[in-house]
């Protein structure tokens, strides 16, 4: 029996054209798109509030087509479109959907990739399709460039998305740049097509584990698109004209990479004259803002997602969701149970799902808001039919009885590309036609109203049979989506020693939840009676969550975590790793968004500066690490040490330093030299003089000519000998300043142009200065003031440098270079060694509990392994997010730099809050770390 749409859905204006572009179909009046006057933008970014209208949208779609027919060679008009495959491999950014019909207009075939894909699952995507290009973002760059590698791809055929709070600092061209490109270019002749041609060309492949087996690329054709998007166009004009709806804003989260998310968003979106608000990654805070930022409509989910909703119910409490009228959901089915829930926290939503598969094009049932069943998956859309077949293969003619579902529409795919077997089995002929058979359990069902729906049970060869059961895996993700510390989960077929179906879990712990073991988490899911896991069937996963929603969630308004922060980090060659900022500039209520190249007072961070100043004096011949310092710093010839002595006049007596004072001394803080405004005895000393502290005054000589507080090289303390350092540094090059010093040496060759101890000579740099917050005793923020003069009387290598991240982590990663551009690469590779011998007086006094340890380890006691390096604190073993190599240190205002030789890796944490040693910028750094060790751990 053949299954037909119910009679109030209407028919199609006009048959799906066969000879037209998508591009054609989606920005011409002609063929029933909705009024462009009339229609919103159809694409605007969820995180800045960037958009652009449909006529601009057409226009940015032919400039990049004009820059990319340029830069490829490709003709409108001559050539097959699998000689211009091109992949997308990117998450969801306003041009997205720019990139593929502008690769449609120059008559190519896209084909979307999963942002999830390790190198070796992109590489198979890119061979079996035959890309010849590749789209990709920033963060997803280093895993790109290895999967084009592997294909063959031309580094001149690889372009970047632009992403916010990413930026591109990389010899790749933008998007955004070829669409400026674009405007000076000569016009692109129109398509040519022949008859039928729309019908018959693959636009997409899109890649689909089909029915079963390995994902394959299911070939697209543009009528395919198109005809998928007039249907549900129809099918939804009877609720839009009974609920006055003309248009409406919709939220596009989903990736747009999978079939849902680009035809039933995206493209149907834009044909409506919809607004679709963009973000990138799924994170439930962010989500939550857009909606009320920008009042969406409509919200388009999968099942994880609605799940997490109702278990979020305190958190939605502090958004505005009044915008919200519908609730679609869709790749799975969700229960009657959770659709309660749903309503009840939200009585005025319409709860919808709809079905459909990457075979079908997108979209196969829907439900309509005024013809809701809980259980179903809506209703068949125009021009669709369906079959109900048993397991014996006899066709179903009966309600409420189970099959599988055979489909028949114009949008039903053209095939498998390079698989004639997998094609005959999923696509099969009758003698009424060409059938796709979806391997999808199903039911047809009348509702209340009379009509037909569809319901879908679950996938037939996923179901697993357990003691004479057959156990649905999707029912067991939703219930272990219910547990707090789970994120994300995946249920298959198992087998136990007794070769026994069982079904096996596996849970990616949420970021949130940081406190749970992984067996406490599976032995809290497999303790329910719901569940029917054994605990030793449920395997933890430890994959952090995409850093850019670690990132949103920690700087969210309002969470008092962190007000903004940048964060980035590169390869050992240079390539960046990762790049983004996130956050506000500041805490006040109406804070810009905070940007990659804002800049920052990076405090002792500049230590590190007046390290590398210091060893190449070493390299150039200049000075020895190990020669003493007094002929070039006569200031620190004869010191004195201090000693505590309750009988002397002021509680101290100073006696004569029997050690000279070496350049290593000055870099590893063995020197004996401290800050005043740390150590009860230099503050003594200052009393006594009449003297305010000055540790932070903005001077260096009057600063730090402090008596010492052990015998060089007798013991550690945190002071100014880096700043002394940088004095010999200027007196061994002709007593140049430092800032010229540091301009020429560092800056220069490693191309900076925000950074500078003089900010207040530098109003561009001045300008983007990160806003301070001081966190209150209540948690709460205010802006703050930083201890140090705006225009101090010298420039300090231990604490004055103004910079950006990517400016300072281009120093930070020049450490690790195979061929480093600062140093001689042994010097480079020197600073990395550890400084002070097994039980020395030094490594003694670096492992005392301190304020300072605590900041950089995370422990107030020394961990194992714990030595210094060259002007920083170095990692000798694994430890919590640290790795064994690992130079490290910070600033002040709780910035954090690392690098890593022997794992390639570097990077900066910079942010500017107060007081130092803040917990949650601490915790949230370390996750930084953590995650970019996760990620080179993938080489």
């Amino acid at each position: 029996m053949v299954f037909t749409p119910p009679d109030w859905v209407p028919h199609l204006p006009f048959d799906p054209p066969d000879s037209i572009s998508i591009g054609e179909l989606l920005t011409n009046e002609k063929f029933g798109r909705h009024p462009i006057a009339k229609s919103r933008n159809p694409f605007t970014c969820g995180l800045t509030g960037r958009t652009f209208t449909t006529t601009e949208f057409n226009e940015r779609k032919e400039c990049l087509a004009k820059t990319l027919k340029q830069r490829l060679d490709w003709e409108p008009n001559t050539g097959s479109p699998f000689e211009k495959t091109a992949c997308v491999h990117s998450v969801n950014t306003i041009d997205y959907l720019t990139v593929l019909l502008a690769i449609h207009r120059l008559n190519g075939l896209a084909t979307p990739a999963n942002t999830a894909y390790s190198v070796t699952e992109l590489a198979h995507q890119l061979k079996s399709s035959g890309a010849v290009s590749l789209f990709t973002c920033v963060s997803l760059l280093e895993t790109a460039l290895k999967a084009a590698q592997a294909a063959g791809i031309s580094h001149n055929a690889i372009f970047v998305i632009d992403v916010p709070g990413y930026k591109s600092d990389t010899p790749f061209k933008t998007v955004e740049t070829m669409i400026a490109e674009g405007v000076n270019l000569p016009d692109i002749e129109s398509l040519q097509w022949t008859e039928g041609q729309g019908a018959r060309q693959p636009a997409f492949l899109c890649y689909s584990s089909g029915t079963s087996g390995v994902p394959k690329a299911v070939m697209i054709s543009h009528q395919n698109i198109i005809s998928n998007v007039m249907q549900y166009r129809a099918y939804e004009l009877v609720s839009r004209e009974k609920l006055d709806i003309e248009t409406q804003v919709e939220l596009g989260v989903l990736p747009f990479s999978h079939i849902y998310g680009l035809v039933v968003i995206a493209h149907s979106a834009l044909y409506r004259g919809d607004e679709v608000i963009v973000l990138p990654q799924y994170q439930l805070r962010t989500v939550l803002r857009a909606i009320s930022r920008f009042s969406i409509n409509q919200l388009m989910f999968v099942p994880p997602m609605v799940h997490q909703i109702v278990n979020s119910s305190e958190e939605l409490k502090r958004h505005c969701l009044d915008s919200v009228r519908c609730l679609y959901t869709g790749a799975a089915p969700i229960s009657e149970d959770i659709m309660a829930q749903l309503k009840n926290l939200y009585p005025t939503w319409n709860i919808t799902q709809g079905y459909g598969m990457t075979e079908a094009t997108g979209l196969v049932t829907s439900t309509s808001e005024h013809d809701i069943l809980p259980r179903s998956s809506g209703s068949l859309l125009t021009g669709i039919r369906v079959k109900i077949v048993g397991l014996d293969a006899k066709e179903i003619e009966r309600y409420d009885e189970p099959g599988e579902l055979l489909v028949q529409s114009p949008s039903v795919a053209l095939g498998y590309l390079n698989d004639e077997k997998a094609t005959a089995e999923a696509f099969v002929f009758g003698k009424d036609g060409r059938w796709l058979k979806s391997g999808d359990e199903a039911v047809i069902t009348k509702g209340p109203s009379g009509h037909e729906h569809v319901v879908i049970v679950d996938r037939i060869k996923e179901l697993i049979k357990v003691k004479g059961f057959q156990v649905a895996p999707a029912e067991l993700e939703a219930h272990l989506l219910t547990h707090p510390a789970v994120a994300d989960c995946a249920v298959v077929r198992a087998f136990d020693e007794k070769a026994r179906e069982v079904p096996k879990a596996y849970v990616v712990k949420s970021a949130l939840v940081d406190t749970e073991t992984d067996d406490k988490i599976s032995q809290d899911i497999a303790s329910q009676r719901s569940c029917k896991i054994n605990s030793s069937k449920i395997e933890t996963v430890s994959i952090m969550a995409n850093f850019i929603e670690v990132l949103a969630q920690n700087t969210a308004s309002g969470t008092n975590n962190v007000p903004g922060c940048v964060v980035c980090a590169v390869d050992n060659q240079g390539q960046t790793i990762y790049e983004a900022a996130s956050g506000n500039n500041g805490p006040s209520a109406d804070a810009a968004p905070l940007e990659v190249n804002n800049v920052f007072w990076i405090a002792s961070c500049t230590k590190l500066v007046g390290t590398i100043a210091a060893l190449q004096c070493v390299d150039r011949g200049l000075i020895a690490l190990d020669d003493d310092v007094e002929g070039v710093l006569p200031e620190l010839a004869s010191p004195g040490v201090i000693s505590k002595d309750d009988t002397a006049e002021h509680g101290f007596v100073i006696t004569p330093a029997t050690k000279k004072i070496t350049l290593r001394h000055l870099l590893t803080h063995s020197s004996g030299l401290g800050y005043d405004i740390f150590d009860p005895l230099l503050m003594a000393w200052r009393k006594s003089r009449g003297e305010p502290l000055q540790a932070t005054s903005g001077t260096v000589i009057e600063a730090h000519s402090v008596p010492l507080l052990f015998e060089p090289g007798e013991g550690w303390s945190y002071g100014g000998g880096i700043d002394w350092a940088a004095v010999l540094v200027c007196r061994l090059n002709g007593k140049v300043n430092l800032e010229e010093y540091v301009q020429q040496n560092i800056c220069k060759p490693l191309g900076l142009d925000s950074t500078t101890f003089r900010i207040d000579q530098s109003p561009a740099i001045r300008d983007r200065l990160m806003v301070m917050s001081e966190r209150q005793p209540d948690g709460t923020f205010l802006p703050g003031q930083k201890p140090w003069p705006n225009n101090p009387a010298d420039d300090c290598a231990g604490i004055g440098l103004y910079s950006s991240g990517p400016d300072f982590l281009k120093i930070v990663g020049d450490l690790i270079k195979e061929q480093p551009v600062l140093l001689k690469k042994d010097t480079a590779e020197g600073i990395f060694l550890e400084q002070f011998p097994v039980d020395s007086a030094a490594l003694m006094g670096l492992k005392k509990p301190s304020d300072m340890l605590l900041s950089m380890t995370g422990s107030s006691e020394a961990p194992d392994g714990i030595n210094f390096g060259l002007g920083a604190l170095l990692v000798g073993q694994d430890f919590a997010e640290k790795r064994k190599g690992t130079l490290i240190w910070g600033g002040f205002p709780n910035l954090i730099w690392f690098a890593n030789r022997s794992l390639g890796a570097a990077g900066v944490f910079a942010t500017q809050v107060l007081p130092p040693g803040d917990a949650a910028c601490t915790k949230l750094t370390n996750q930084f770390m953590d995650y970019i060790w996760s990620l080179k751990s993938k080489d």
